[in-house]
C-alpha cells in the first residue's frame, strides 16, 4: 500500500470509527461507555490528522498521481505555498473540515471541564461522532482528495495566485476553528436535551465552548478582513459578499447564544432559549459551508460551483439541524422554568442583546438567500448589496451602541433606575466634552462619521467608567479574570465604530496619471513617481513602482504580479501602516508613454479597527484560560 492509498484507508477508518462513536450509547455497556466513547474521540481524530499530513505530503513532493494536488498545485509553487495550498481548495478543506472536527472531539473527550457530568459528555461525544461520520461520508463518496488521476500530468495547474498569500496559513483555519468549534456547542446542548437537564455547570461547559469557537471565528473575520484590505487593491475590509455574511451569521448566533449562556450560568435560567441558540450556531456554519461549495451563489470566495456535493452538504444540513429541532420539540418541556426577574434587570439587558442580534442575523439571512430564493421560484434576478445591508443593519447596531455601556451598571433580578443616574451623568459629560472637541476642530468631517465618532467614544467612556466603579483600578487582576472577555470586547465595540468612522466614511481617493519626477498633490500630501522596474520571484514577475511621500519622506512601492502558470496578474498595494491613518497606494499598468495611472487612498483611524479584533481575541483568550482554572481545580 502506498502512501497516497494509506491516507484514502486511514479517512475510511476514521469514518468507521466515527460511526461507532456516534453508536457508543446503544452498543457500549454502560460500565465502560465513557472510557470507550473516549477512545474513540481520540482514535478517530488521530486517523484524519494523520491522512491530513499525508496528503501535505504529496503537495510537498508534488505526487501529480493526485487529482486534488494536479489541480492546486505545481513544482515551482514555493514550499509554504505548497503546505498551506492543502486547504486552498474544496477537497483540501474539507479534509481540513475534519481535522479541525475531530480536534474538538478529542478535546471534549480529554477536557476536565466534564467531570461530574459523564452521561453529558458520552451523548455530547456522540452527537459530535454523528456529525464527524456525515462529514467524513461526504468526503469519501463525493469529495475524496486522494482521488488519482491517469494518466499522471507531468505538472500541476498551480494554485490560485490570491491566495499565495500568507492570510491563506491563518484566516480559514481560525474561521474553521469558529465554524467547526460550534459542532461542540451543539453537541453539547444536543446532549443536554438527550440528558433532560441543563444546570447552572452545564451552562458554564457551554459558555466555555461557545467562547472558544466565537473567539477563534473573530480572530478568523479579523484576519480576512485585513487580507481583503491589503491583497485585493481596493482599499476595502467588508463588501457584503456572500460567503463573508456566511461566516458572519454564525458569529452573531455564538454573540447571542454568549450572552445567553451568562444567564444560564449566573441565574440558571434561559435554558431552552440557549439549547435552541446553540442549534442556529451551528446551523449558521452549516449553512455557510453549503453557500461556499454549492455554486448557488456567485462569490469570489466560493470553492467550487457543484450543485450535486451542495445537494448533500444540505442533506447533512437538513438531518443535523433538522434532527435537533425535532429533539428540542421532545424534550425541551424539561427545561422550561419559571422567570424571577423585572424587565428592568441585567436579565432583560442580556433579553434585549439576545433580540438585537437575532434580528440582525435575521436581516443578513434574508439578504444572502433571497436573491437566490427568489431567481429559482420566478426567474428574476435581483443584486442585494451595501446599501441595503448599511440601511437595515445600521439602526440596530446604533441602538446595541448606546445601550451596550449600560448593561454594567445594572443588578441582576430587579435594578432601580436610580442607578444609572451616576454613570450616565459621567458618560455624557466626558462624551459631550470630547465631541465638541470634534465639531470645533473636525468641521469638515461628516455627519455620519461625527456621530459614530461620538457614539465610539460613548461606549469607550462607559466601559472604562464601568472598570472603575466595580473596583478595576484597586484589583485590576481580580477584575480581568472575570470580566476580560466583557470588558475588552466592550470597549472594542467603541473603537470598531472609530475606525469604521474613519476608513468607511473619512477616507479620500485620488487617481493620478504619474510621470517620472513630477509632484502630484492630495490635499496636503505631495507624491512623486521615482521609478518603474521589474523583479522576480520564484514563480512570478512583478512589476514595481516607487513612489515617494515628501511629507514623510517614505518611499512607497506598489506592485502587479503575474503568475505564468496562472497567466494572471494581481495588484500588490503597499500601506504605511498607522493608527492615526493608512497610506495605500496601488499602481496600473506602465503604458508606452511611460506614464502609469496611481491610486492613492488616504484612510484615517482604521488602526483603530485592526486594534478592536486585537483586544477581542486577547480578551477572549485570557478569559477562556481563566475558565479552565476552576475545571483542573475540581478533577483534583
Amino acid at each position: 500500500m502506498s502512501v497516497i492509498e494509506t491516507g484514502s484507508f486511514l479517512i475510511c477508518l476514521g469514518w468507521i470509527i466515527s460511526i461507532m462513536q456516534s453508536l457508543s450509547v446503544m452498543i457500549f455497556p454502560a460500565d465502560i461507555r465513557l472510557i470507550l466513547v473516549k477512545r474513540l474521540a481520540i482514535l478517530s481524530s488521530v486517523t484524519v490528522i494523520v491522512a491530513f499530513f499525508i496528503l501535505t505530503y504529496g503537495y510537498v513532493t508534488s505526487d501529480f498521481s493526485v487529482l486534488n494536488i494536479s489541480e492546486n498545485s505545481h513544482t515551482d509553487k514555493p514550499l509554504f505555498y505548497k503546505i498551506v495550498g492543502v486547504w486552498g481548495n474544496h477537497e483540501g478543506s474539507m479534509l481540513l473540515w475534519s481535522v479541525v472536527l475531530s480536534l474538538y472531539g478529542m478535546a471534549m473527550a480529554k477536557s476536565s471541564s466534564f467531570e461530574h457530568h459523564d452521561d453529558l459528555r458520552i451523548k455530547s461525544l456522540s452527537v459530535q461522532g454523528f456529525i464527524g461520520a456525515l462529514i467524513l461520508g461526504f468526503i469519501i463518496f463525493t469529495s475524496n482528495p486522494f482521488a488519482r488521476i491517469f494518466p499522471m500530468p507531468e505538472n500541476g495547474l498551480g494554485l490560485n495566485p490570491l491566495l499565495q498569500d500568507a492570510g491563506l496559513a491563518f484566516h480559514p483555519p481560525l474561521l474553521y476553528g469558529g465554524y467547526v468549534g460550534f459542532s461542540a456547542v451543539f453537541a453539547i446542548a444536543c446532549g443536554a436535551l438527550w440528558h433532560g437537564d441543563m444546570d447552572k455547570k452545564i451552562g458554564h461547559i457551554l459558555r466555555f465552548w461557545c467562547l472558544i469557537a466565537w473567539t477563534s471565528l473573530t480572530a478568523g473575520i479579523g484576519l480576512g478582513m485585513w487580507w481583503a484590505y491589503y491583497e485585493l487593491g481596493w482599499g476595502g475590509f467588508w463588501f457584503w459578499d456572500p460567503v463573508e455574511n456566511a461566516s458572519l451569521m454564525p458569529w452573531l448566533a455564538g454573540t447571542a447564544l454568549l450572552h445567553s449562556a451568562i444567564m444560564l450560568e449566573k441565574r440558571g435560567i434561559m435554558k431552552s432559549w440557549t439549547v435552541l441558540l446553540a442549534i442556529f450556531a451551528f446551523g449558521a456554519s452549516m449553512l455557510g459551508t453549503f453557500i461556499v461549495r454549492s455554486g448557488i451563489i456567485a462569490s469570489v470566495h466560493s470553492f467550487a460551483a457543484s450543485p450535486e456535493r451542495g445537494l448533500v452538504i444540505l442533506g447533512i444540513f437538513i438531518i443535523t439541524i433538522g434532527g435537533a429541532l425535532i429533539l428540542y420539540a421532545m424534550r425541551s418541556y424539561l427545561l422550561r422554568q419559571e422567570s424571577d426577574y423585572d424587565l428592568f434587570s441585567r436579565e432583560g439587558a442580556l433579553i434585549l442583546n439576545n433580540y438585537m442580534m437575532c434580528g440582525i442575523l435575521l436581516i443578513v439571512f434574508t439578504g444572502t438567500l433571497y436573491p437566490t430564493i427568489l431567481e429559482s421560484v420566478t426567474g428574476k434576478q435581483i443584486s442585494v448589496g451595501a446599501p441595503y445591508f448599511n440601511a437595515t443593519v445600521s439602526p440596530l447596531i446604533y441602538v446595541i451602541g448606546i445601550l451596550c455601556p449600560l448593561s454594567g451598571f445594572i443588578a441582576w433580578k430587579k435594578s432601580a433606575v436610580n442607578a444609572l443616574k451616576k454613570p450616565i451623568f459621567i458618560m455624557m459629560s466626558v462624551t459631550f466634552g470630547m465631541g465638541l472637541m470634534i465639531f470645533i476642530w473636525g468641521y469638515n468631517i461628516p455627519l455620519l462619521a461625527k456621530f459614530l465618532l461620538i457614539m465610539g467614544l460613548w461606549i469607550m467612556t462607559g466601559t472604562v467608567l464601568e472598570f472603575i466603579l466595580r473596583g478595576g483600578l484597586k484589583n485590576p487582576a481580580l477584575f480581568f479574570k472575570y470580566d476580560s472577555a466583557k470588558f475588552t470586547a466592550h470597549f472594542a465595540i467603541g473603537l470598531l465604530m472609530i475606525g469604521v468612522a474613519g476608513a468607511g466614511i473619512m477616507k479620500q481617493e485620488k487617481h493620478f496619471v504619474m510621470q517620472d519626477n513630477y509632484f502630484y498633490n492630495m490635499g496636503a500630501d505631495r507624491f512623486k513617481l521615482i521609478k518603474n522596474y521589474t523583479t522576480t520571484g520564484e514563480n512570478f514577475s512583478a512589476d514595481n513602482a516607487d513612489i515617494l511621500h515628501e511629507n514623510t519622506g517614505r518611499i512607497y512601492t506598489p506592485q502587479r504580479y503575474y503568475f505564468p502558470v496562472a497567466k494572471q496578474m494581481t495588484t500588490e498595494a503597499d500601506i504605511h501602516l498607522n493608527l492615526l491613518r493608512d497610506v495605500y497606494i496601488t499602481i496600473g499598468a506602465l503604458t508606452d508613454d511611460k506614464t502609469r495611472i496611481v491610486n492613492i487612498r488616504i484612510h484615517p483611524l482604521v488602526g483603530f479597527m485592526w486594534g478592536a479584533f486585537l483586544l477581542v481575541v486577547m480578551g477572549g483568550v485570557l478569559r477562556i484560560i481563566m475558565m479552565m482554572k476552576p475545571f483542573s481545580k475540581e478533577k483534583s
